[in-house]
């Protein structure tokens, strides 16, 4: 899903590159699905920079965009690291511009 959807794609990450990104450790990828079929993932760490909880990748497949999946991702983020988030004193962003 990563390599085929912006910005991965434009970046030209391959399947290699996604899969060492996911399977790092202390990475937590939860997921979103419809059935079977997977609509979008977030993938986490506890003790990112500066070691509070940081968004790896947010992930939405095409198909399934604007329809909330990556506010629930979110949302999931901000209840699972709650008693972090509601202290936290930054936000950093990393964003590709198409």
């Amino acid at each position: 899903m990563m390599m085929n959807t912006t910005p991965w794609n434009i970046l030209e990450f391959t399947t290699d590159i996604c899969l060492a990104a996911l399977q790092m450790p202390r990475v937590e990828v939860v997921g979103t699905y419809r059935g079977e079929v997977l609509e979008g993932f977030i993938a986490m760490l506890s003790e990112g920079i500066e070691f509070e909880p940081m968004i790896v990748f947010l992930c939405v497949d095409e198909e399934f965009r604007n329809q909330g999946i990556g506010t629930v991702l979110l949302e999931y983020f901000e209840e699972r690291f709650e008693d972090v988030v509601e202290e936290a004193t930054k936000l950093i962003l990393d964003a590709a511009i198409e």
